[in-house]
């Protein structure tokens, strides 16, 4: 392990232009490479990041990176990056905000399921909004029960504030299984197709369903 007391000071001007030299050089390598591979730049960004640290925390000797510490390194980048991006893509967001005379639109972004059902009460003040509202849902899918339970208990917030709302772009599917929003969605002709998933019902099951009350032909 590197041993600070070996450190002089005369020598921290040095390492930390050395330090960040590297640095630099390194942004485009991690981002041409995480390109190559498919995935985002910003997993690239934090894998040399990560590689960075552990070996300068547990390198055998200044200047020298062996393969063992190299390896563990970049193992250790790439799970806590692939936890980072993944943590980052299960987040729903508001895209934009756009508020026009007495009419507030929200574009939304990001997958709304169980995990960020709870983020996503959190993106709005009915008390605060305009008297008009509308959620935008283009960018978003709804995976699950939990996700429909949210937007459920979002509506009834801005029904017991006195607002007006409308939800645009939801699939059919997600509509008919709300059960206070239904009506305030509106049916357009982009409007996205998608299965949510149901407790105890499955792709199948629908399918089997639609072939039953709806045969071809």
């Amino acid at each position: 392990m590197f041993n600070l007391s070996n450190v002089r000071i005369a020598d921290v001007k040095n390492e930390v232009l050395a330090g960040f030299v590297v640095a630099v050089s390194m942004i485009p390598e991690a981002v041409g490479f995480s390109l190559v591979a498919g995935l985002s730049p910003i997993v690239g960004l934090h894998t040399a990041f990560i590689i960075g640290l552990v070996t300068a925390l547990f390198g055998g000797k200044p200047g020298m990176v062996f393969f063992t510490d190299l390896a563990v390194a970049v193992i250790s980048g790439v799970i806590i990056s692939a936890l980072v991006f993944a943590w980052q893509q299960a987040r729903i967001r508001v895209r934009q905000r756009q508020v026009t005379g007495d009419v507030a639109v929200y574009q939304l972004d990001g997958p709304l399921f169980f995990g960020s059902a709870a983020g996503f009460a959190e993106l709005f003040d009915p008390q605060s909004d305009p008297q008009n509202v509308v959620l935008d849902f283009a960018g978003t899918r709804v995976m699950d029960s939990s996700g429909v339970e949210a937007i459920d208990k979002l509506t009834a917030r801005y029904l017991a504030a006195g607002k007006s709302i409308r939800l645009r772009h939801l699939s059919g599917d997600c509509v008919r299984l709300l059960k206070r929003a239904g009506p305030f969605c509106s049916h357009e002709l982009d409007d996205p197709q998608y299965y949510v998933a149901e407790e105890g019902f499955t792709a199948d099951d629908r399918r089997v369903s639609e072939e039953t009350f709806n045969p071809r032909g």
